[in-house]
């Protein structure tokens, strides 16, 4: 396996940073996903919240 440069590694975490994340991933989907950068920890904690609430 061929080692990257540190300037190709920066420009790849600019690409992932980049990349805007389509209205219907939800922030669970999001933080598993490799594909999209991680949501923001409080946007994730309250998401996790509300999915793990007793349904009625």
């Amino acid at each position: 396996m061929t080692r990257k440069s540190r300037r190709e590694i920066e420009n790849t975490l600019e690409e992932i940073e980049q990349t805007e994340t389509p209205d219907d991933v939800g922030p669970i989907e999001q933080y598993f996903s490799d594909e999209y950068a991680d949501p923001p920890n409080d946007e994730l904690g309250e998401a996790w919240a509300e999915a793990l609430e007793p349904q009625e």
